[in-house]
């Protein structure tokens, strides 16, 4: 009897178990992909001369760019997003994920993770998006990083949403957003001010190494610094081939930990937007926008928060106003002809994000 109900106990909830992931897969996908292309190739070769005549070719072969990608998704498109391929490969850019309002009352997601490399640079992207919308409500949250731009953000907010005549929403409330970036601050700037300090003395701290040496002209002899490294390998022939090509590196990594050594910052805003979706088989129209007009920093030094570097930079205003905009039209005048126009812009702090496209369709039947 005791193993019986066991068994019946086990019975029960696998079947739970498994409604309940019937229900949560439904409609999504899970999805895996990977593509590679031909690196761009100049026709063109690069030589350096050492003092001594040595002739080196110094031509950068570049790698192929590749992109692999993985994720799982549930977003309902809007009615005028058509699927763009047969198989989800995660570089949709759906509409729904920069609306406030999505075409569905219901649970959405997308949880994406990127590895690329392109035109030699190799980086990350990830995005991950989780909202839940409601009859009179709206919870979403966001992890956005995009590797080759550096751009990092996260958000979650919560608002409350009234519908008016079904085509119409009005939102109010707040966001959490966070940023890794320090305004206002250049640390080399800082590190090469005092007069006692020169700048080869940060390519000492980094284990750099100069070695001075005579040049014998004709008539006169000159002075230079050929640079090796940590390991002993010569990297640079002078200091003006240093400076350019080894030294900007050195100062990236520097002003990097000096960013790091401050750490992140995380703002409450208020957040108050409105969505309009009109659709027709013939027209579509879709507006939307989110704006941030208030703000109150509550993580991170404020000494390099955004609204001390916009007060030193607009009559010591503190406050500032973040966007995101978004417009899609498209208008079908005959069966054959149709034309369209899209556009996103956002501004966070002070980067700015945009894309649009505009064109026309003729379809000869």
């Amino acid at each position: 009897m005791k193993q019986l109900l066991t068994l019946i106990f086990m019975f029960i909830s696998l079947n739970t178990n498994a409604q309940f992931f019937k229900k949560i897969f439904k409609h999504s996908t899970v999805y895996t992909s990977g593509n590679i292309t031909m690196p761009l190739i100049e026709d063109r070769k690069e030589f350096f001369v050492t003092q001594e005549g040595e002739v080196k070719d110094i031509t950068i072969e570049p790698k192929f760019d590749y992109k692999y990608s993985i994720g799982w998704r549930k977003l309902a498109r809007f009615d005028y997003e058509n699927r763009q391929n047969q198989f989800y490969d995660g570089s949709e850019k759906p509409v729904t994920l920069s609306a406030g309002v999505g075409n569905v009352d219901n649970w959405e997601w997308l949880f994406n993770y990127d590895w690329a490399r392109r035109m030699g640079h190799e980086f990350n992207n990830q995005r991950y998006f989780l909202r839940y919308l409601g009859p009179w409500y709206i919870i979403k949250g966001e992890m956005r990083e995009e590797g080759a731009i550096n751009f990092n953000y996260t958000a979650a907010d919560a608002r409350l949403r009234l519908p008016i005549g079904g085509k119409f929403n009005l939102s109010l409330g707040g966001i959490y957003r966070t940023s890794d970036k320090v305004f206002g601050l250049n640390p080399i700037e800082d590190y090469l001010r005092p007069e006692d300090v020169n700048w080869w003395d940060l390519a000492y701290d980094y284990e750099y190494n100069d070695h001075g040496y005579w040049i014998d002209g004709d008539d006169s002899k000159s002075y230079d610094w050929y640079w090796t490294d940590a390991d002993g390998n010569r990297v640079a022939d002078t200091d003006l081939d240093f400076r350019k090509h080894v030294y900007k590196n050195i100062v990236n990594d520097y002003n990097q930990e000096i960013f790091n050594e401050i750490g992140s910052m995380a703002y409450l805003s208020m957040i108050a937007g409105y969505d309009f979706y009109h659709y027709t088989d013939n027209f579509w129209f879709h507006n939307y926008l989110s704006i941030m007009p208030l703000h109150k920093q509550i993580k991170g030094d404020e000494n390099f928060g955004y609204s001390t570097f916009y007060a030193m930079e607009n009559d010591d205003k503190k406050h500032w106003l973040d966007y995101q905009a978004g417009l899609v039209v498209g208008l079908k005048i005959k069966r054959w002809f149709g034309i369209f126009a899209e556009g996103e812009y956002s501004k966070l702090w002070d980067k700015d994000i945009y894309n649009a496209k505009v064109g026309f369709n003729v379809n000869f039947r």
